[in-house]
């Protein structure tokens, strides 16, 4: 099995992953939510608002206020909860911002996202078979 950055590079080769940010949210999404149970009761509402956002369900500040309470969180009980929890939190933050950072690629962006999600648990070889799930046609082109 690959490492997901490694199907993300043959992507890359081909094409230009700004073009799938609809795409790398998904990605994130399903990561997030295939492992919700890892997530703090009371930040998995923050989860919920970030999918609704991207079904057009929560408004631009919803989803802002969303992130803010999960930073505050972090800051609030980081040192409680520890640096695998912190590290899925900052996960989810990913998802808790309406598009990628400007200052920032998308190939920068999941790749920042896989590291944090790992660091928390152990996805790489879900995380590699939905790549391969969602960006399929690119992979098969590539």
């Amino acid at each position: 099995m690959s490492h997901p950055r490694e199907l993300l590079d043959q992507i890359e080769e081909s094409f230009d992953l700004n073009k799938f940010e609809d795409e790398i949210c998904i990605f994130m999404l399903r990561c997030l939510t295939e492992f919700k149970n890892k997530l703090p009761n009371s930040i998995k509402p923050e989860l919920e608002i970030a999918t609704k956002y991207r079904t057009g369900k929560a408004t631009v500040t919803e989803l802002e206020a969303s992130r803010s309470r999960v930073w505050s969180f972090i800051f609030t009980n980081g040192e409680q909860i520890g640096h695998k929890k912190v590290s899925l939190l900052r996960a989810l933050i990913f998802t808790l911002y309406p598009t990628i950072e400007s200052d920032s690629d998308s190939f920068e962006w999941i790749d920042w996202f896989i590291e944090f999600s790992n660091a928390a648990t152990s996805m790489e070889n879900f995380q590699c078979e939905l790549i391969k799930e969602i960006f399929a046609e690119q992979l098969n082109s590539a």
